[in-house]
This record gives C-alpha cells, sequence and structure tokens, in this order.
C-alpha cells in the first residue's frame, strides 16, 4: 500500500468514524450494521436508494427510480423510472448492477464495508462503482485499477460479513 493511499485511508476512516458518533455529516445511511449480507439494500430491501440503475450508463445524473416500476435481482428490489427501464435493465441485469453490491468500492479495498451513495460514482471499465463520500471517490480516482485490484482482493474476505464486525 502506498503512503498517499494509507494517509487518506486513514483520514477517510477517522472522517467516517467520526460522522457515525456525530449522527451527522453523511448521508442517511442505507444499509445495516449488523447484517452480513453481501448486497447494501434498505429495510425493504431496496438497493441504490431508490435510484434507477439503468442511468448511469448514459452519463448523466443518476435518476430516481419509483416503486411503480421494480426487479428483484440477486436478493435486491431495483426501482426504475419507467417500464422500458426495468425492461432494459432485466435483459442484461450484469451491466447494471453495482459492484460490490452496492457498499463503497474504496471502502472495500480497506477491507470495509460503508454504505455506498449513489450520487456518488464512476463507471469504470462498463462497471458501476459507488462511494460513500467524496473523499472515497478522490481517493479510488488516483488510482482505479489499483484500488479496484485491492477491493477485488478483499471482496471475498468480507462481503459476508457484517459491516460493524470490520470496523
Amino acid at each position: 500500500m502506498t503512503t498517499s493511499f494509507s494517509n487518506t485511508a486513514r483520514r477517510l476512516a477517522a472522517a467516517v468514524a467520526f460522522a457515525a458518533l456525530m449522527g451527522s455529516a453523511l448521508p442517511a445511511l442505507a444499509y445495516d450494521l449488523n447484517s452480513p449480507a453481501a448486497i447494501n439494500v434498505d429495510a425493504k430491501g431496496v438497493i441504490l436508494r431508490g435510484v434507477d440503475a439503468t442511468t448511469y450508463a448514459t452519463g448523466a445524473a443518476p435518476v430516481a427510480g419509483s416503486p411503480d416500476y421494480t426487479a428483484k435481482v440477486g436478493g435486491a428490489t431495483y426501482h426504475f423510472a419507467s417500464g422500458a427501464s426495468r425492461d432494459k435493465f432485466l435483459a442484461a441485469s450484469a451491466t447494471f448492477e453495482p459492484a460490490f453490491g452496492g457498499f463503497c468500492a474504496t471502502g472495500a479495498a480497506l477491507g470495509k464495508k460503508l454504505d455506498g451513495d449513489p450520487a456518488i460514482f464512476r463507471m469504470y471499465e462498463g462497471k458501476l462503482y459507488v462511494f460513500v463520500s467524496k473523499d472515497a471517490v478522490a481517493l479510488w480516482d488516483k488510482d482505479p485499477a489499483g484500488t479496484l485490484a485491492k477491493a477485488n482482493a478483499n471482496w471475498p474476505n468480507i462481503s459476508n460479513k457484517t459491516p460493524a464486525s470490520l470496523e
């Protein structure tokens, strides 16, 4: 691990811990700290906080989905802005599903399962990655390939652990 990655990782971990203690500074968490699930869903099983997963591929800002248009894939319920978006997703769901089950990609690189904010994202090599904060995506942006390699190496060991057990 490089010094830059280590220093930024420590600052990110400290900011996340402080925000959790203070009960502020981060968006509302979608996930359960005590759930060993490998997908990041809310209490109703909705992933990406209800954002239409197909809208990321357009390069535009993500669009909120509607509970009127849903699909359940891999244990997660996805919301869509329209029936056409839902059908597009169902035709190629692997193309639109977020990496690391919708948990923060940089968090996975650090051996953590942090809540992914669907408004903070990157498309990288055709895959959707979400992040817990702007600091997390800034760390990703410094070395996407290296951060992804670390996340991919960690994910099999953390995917079925509770976020709380990884602190």
